[in-house]
């Protein structure tokens, strides 16, 4: 049985993912999909360590919060 270790074997796992996506994709597509598949396992590591948890879910947040959203959204839409 191979041990996981390091960055290495997160790249090769993922690498694997990739390969065998949609044959139909260019090579352009298939990093964009693993850059974003990096980014996304790289911010739930750097959650995990924090010892936090990302909020999926806009009710579970402070009204400040909600409402000052909802203001930036207004003024990004003019």
């Amino acid at each position: 049985m191979e041990k996981s270790v390091g960055c290495w074997a997160d790249e090769k796992k993922l690498g694997s993912v990739v390969k065998h996506g949609d044959p139909k994709m260019t090579d352009q597509q298939l990093l964009l999909q693993r850059f974003e598949a990096i980014k996304v396992a790289n911010f739930n590591e750097s959650m995990r360590l924090e010892g936090l948890k990302p909020i999926k879910d806009k009710t579970t947040l402070p009204a400040e919060v909600i409402a000052k959203l909802k203001q930036l959204q207004s003024t990004d839409s003019r």
